[in-house]
């Protein structure tokens, strides 16, 4: 006798499939990134910036960048790509500050206060 013979009915059944249920890594992770995408501001903001005549840099927004889940890593969304491939990220906190402090400079000179 072999061994399929001597189960029982109980035990020679397969175990039941969960192909369907299995998802794959990248499948995953696709749609964690889709969800993030739709529905998380950007962590932060991609940009090409350029030297100014005036000895000013100009931040050109050229796409955002958004957190993964798990914290260990970005996925980047650009509408640009520099021709030089250089990209600045910076958060959106860094980014309002800096045109805040920007804003208060040139009311500032508007009134005619001197820089210190």
């Amino acid at each position: 006798m072999t061994m399929e013979q001597n189960q029982t009915p109980a035990q020679a059944q397969p175990e039941p499939q969960v192909q369907d249920e299995i998802q794959t890594d990248t499948e995953r992770d696709t749609q964690t990134e889709v969800r993030n995408e739709e529905a998380n501001r950007p962590s932060h903001l991609a940009f090409q910036v350029s030297d100014g005549q005036d000895g000013k840099s100009y931040f050109n927004r050229i796409g955002a960048a958004f957190e993964h889940r798990d914290n260990e890593g970005y996925n980047i969304a650009l509408d640009a790509v520099p021709v030089d491939g250089k990209i600045t990220l910076r958060t959106l906190k860094d980014r309002v500050e800096q045109t805040r402090d920007a804003q208060a400079t040139d009311r500032g000179k508007e009134r005619g206060e001197v820089e210190r």
